[in-house]
């Protein structure tokens, strides 16, 4: 279901179009205005969603003011500008009435505008909107951000928008060809930075925990036979995307091979699909975890013993030496300096220890 901005006086009174285009896959129903002013505010604050937009050429200014064609002319730039810069096709849909003022008026727009996506400058009400409508899933589905938005449709409606944002942005660019993008590298970071906090408030993580413990802690549960939990391929691939989405951001160097650079110089062709793909099968992973109170209950108390939560004061794993004070996990044994300079640090390390049940 796509959703579809429509900007008519006269919305309201033809449920009749709504429904037809529900049926055919466009939402108009929470996205109808019958002027301009709440028309664009609502474009403003959902360009990533609004597929496409429908114009009324005699319509309101404003709630308050009369219909009427200089509401059309006053907004069309504002309207066409926004599409223009969000890839939104739009299209023009009018009464059909006798009115000399709007046919003028059509006819100057008739002009200045080439809409390549619609096969009539305008459309009539009643007579062409099975036309209009087939235009309008043309154009959406000529478009490669609807395109994906619909093939990932759960991954992207279980992340933050501004993660949808970012992975939206990696996918549009492997789609047309562009592997040599080296800023689709730490937009991948920052997803799997969203998910570290995700996974920390699930209960998988203590707080504060950061991308690189994400992969520590992945390792500690898969190896204390939590298989079931997070399989084996969660714990290789969460390894191989951290590892290569942190050097790609930092211009980090790893066996002498600067992941940037080698993308930039076109050295790395398959390294951004590749690690998408990691990146989508953990999310994926994640995505299925059971939110569902009981359900979720069972997976931490088995996840528990072996992830301590900091409480304040001096805490430590039965089976791994990990010391707490506070937020700051300490984890040498040899550690030989003040506990109490740890306290109030953000930063976490981690070391695994031999598992006291194998001594």
């Amino acid at each position: 279901m796509y959703t579809v901005l429509w900007i008519d006086d006269e919305h309201s009174n033809n449920l009749g179009l709504k429904s037809k285009a529900y049926r055919l896959g466009l939402d108009l129903t929470k996205s109808s205005f019958d002027n301009y002013e709440n028309g664009i505010e609502w474009l403003k604050r959902n360009l990533q969603d609004c597929a496409a937009v429908i114009l009324d050429v005699h319509c309101k200014e404003n709630k308050n003011a009369a219909a009427n064609v200089t509401s059309f002319s006053n907004n069309l730039l504002d309207v066409a500008s926004l599409c223009k810069e969000n890839n939104i096709p739009w299209f023009v849909l009018t009464a059909g009435s006798s009115r000399t003022e709007e046919f003028k008026y059509i006819e100057k727009f008739q002009l200045n505008f080439r809409l390549e996506w619609a096969s009539k400058v305008y459309y009539t009400k009643d007579a062409d909107e099975d036309i209009l409508f087939e235009d309008i899933q043309n154009a959406i589905s000529s478009n490669p951000r609807r395109q994906l938005e619909k093939k990932y449709s759960e991954i992207l409606g279980f992340i933050g928008n501004s993660e949808r944002e970012k992975l939206l942005r990696v996918m549009i660019s492997i789609a047309e060809g562009d592997t040599r993008n080296t800023s689709c590298m730490n937009d991948m970071r920052q997803v799997l930075e969203w998910l570290t906090i995700y996974l920390a408030n699930y209960g998988f993580l203590p707080r504060g925990s950061e991308l690189s413990d994400m992969r520590h802690y992945m390792v500690l549960l898969n190896d204390v036979g939590l298989d079931e939990i997070i399989p084996k391929y969660i714990r290789y691939t969460v390894q191989a995307c951290e590892n290569a989405t942190q050097e790609g951001s930092h211009n980090g160097i790893k066996d002498g091979i600067q992941v940037t650079k080698a993308i930039g110089m076109g050295r790395a062709p398959y390294l951004i699909e590749s690690t998408l793909n990691n990146v989508l099968t953990i999310l994926h992973w994640a995505m299925l975890l059971p939110t569902e109170e009981k359900e979720k209950n069972e997976i931490l108390k088995s996840i528990k013993p072996h992830v301590a939560r900091e409480e304040g004061g001096l805490q430590y794993n039965q089976d791994y030496n990990f010391y707490y004070v506070n937020d700051c996990k300490i984890n040498s044994p040899s550690y030989r300096g003040d506990l109490s300079e740890a306290v109030g640090r953000r930063t976490i390390v981690y070391k695994k220890v031999l598992n006291k049940r194998n001594n």
